[in-house]
């Protein structure tokens, strides 16, 4: 992946908040160490709708359209930034409410894209 669409990163408190929802279920204090939260805290806590994706299987229009977001977590530094990208969490949901009623499954592909090369 291009070094140049780390400058789109997001912090692991921002995903949390503004793509999950999160901070209208826990309480302040819990949200202050939510931003401390590394990736495999988050993987471990088993939210419904985050996943974590390799990168590559992450195209650069999947990145421009915002369909895959680049979450920087709360051990990284300025020097080095952790990213891992994420599904919007918004495709998986659409997903599980559209999957009965068509055959093409965009969060499927995206995950599976590394398996069919």
């Amino acid at each position: 992946m291009d070094k140049k669409y780390f400058n789109y990163s997001i912090s692991m408190l921002d995903f949390l908040t503004n793509y999950v929802g999160i901070d209208a279920f826990i309480d302040e204090e819990a949200l202050v160490n939510l931003s401390k939260a590394t990736h495999k805290d988050i993987k471990e806590l088993g939210i419904e709708y985050i996943k974590a994706i390799p990168f590559e299987a992450v195209t650069q229009e999947d990145i421009l359209l915002g369909n895959i977001l680049l979450v920087y977590d709360g051990k990284s530094t300025k020097r080095n930034k952790r990213i891992a990208p994420y599904i919007r969490p918004e495709i998986l949901m659409l997903e599980k409410e559209e999957n009965l009623k068509r055959g093409d499954d965009y969060a499927r592909r995206i995950i599976s894209k590394k398996n069919k090369e």
